[in-house]
């Protein structure tokens, strides 16, 4: 009986580090495409919402320009082309400047990006 419980658990533990010996080969051969599939997304995707954020921006800063002549034009008050400068711009820029930091920490510090998204994993 002892010797058919060993020779079970023998093979059993064999089979165990056969797994973990393919687990640690696939590991080391795709950590590092992991590595750079998850820079190159994180890189297009910040780009990407920077280029959205900023035709955006462009769109408030030259639809309140407009609106601000056309008040001026009609001897209006011009503020309402100020508010739409300042309420429309204003927010889209940061949303343009943050995700161009994204960028730029992903070109010049990808280790720091790594760590950071590792933190969101934990």
């Amino acid at each position: 009986m002892n010797e058919q419980v060993t020779t079970l658990v023998e093979k059993g533990v064999s089979k165990a580090l056969a797994y973990i010996e393919q687990t640690e080969t696939f590991v080391v051969e795709q950590a590092p495409l992991l590595v750079q599939e998850v820079l190159s997304y994180g890189l297009f995707t910040s780009l990407f919402w920077s280029g959205f954020w900023l035709l955006l921006c462009v769109g408030a800063v030259i639809g309140g320009v407009w609106v601000w002549r056309v008040i001026e034009k009609d001897g209006g008050d011009p503020r309402h082309g100020f508010l739409i400068i300042l309420f429309g711009g204003g927010p889209t820029a940061a949303g343009f400047i943050c995700n161009l930091f994204t960028a730029a920490k992903i070109i010049f510090a990808p280790r720091m990006y790594l760590l950071e998204q590792l933190k969101e994993l934990l």
